[in-house]
């Protein structure tokens, strides 16, 4: 009985941490030729508690922002002499990775292109 006892909080704890386990989110930024663009900031703000994580798209125009945790996010990207972009109502599940490419546009940073829609 005590081995059933204890194979059963393994697996509630088991389901537990899964539930809680960090997403992340990753793509691809482009100019409006389609070409990749390095540099550009990407911030992920958590829609719920306003904490940001900010990075900076590789040499190749890729970024990955990992650990976080699940919930709604708005996610802004910009680059001097491109529109600031920006995406809303982006849910992450527990345990996920989700893909967003962005394409930005020509124009002033503080001109903004906002997109909403759902991940």
């Amino acid at each position: 009985m005590r081995l059933i006892g204890f194979w059963l909080c393994l697996c509630v704890g088991a389901v537990r941490l899964l539930a809680q386990s960090p997403g992340a989110v990753e793509g691809n930024v482009y100019d409006p030729a389609g070409l990749r663009i390095p540099a550009a900031s990407i911030e992920v703000f958590e829609t719920e508690t306003g904490a940001v994580r900010r990075v900076l798209t590789d040499s190749v125009g890729r970024y990955l922002v990992p650990a976080l945790p699940p919930g709604a996010y708005r996610i802004e990207v910009a680059k001097p002499g491109l529109k600031r972009t920006a995406l809303e109502g982006v849910t992450l599940e527990a345990g996920h990775t989700i893909r967003i490419d962005f394409r930005m546009e020509l124009g002033e940073e503080r001109e903004t292109v906002v997109v909403v829609g759902e991940q």
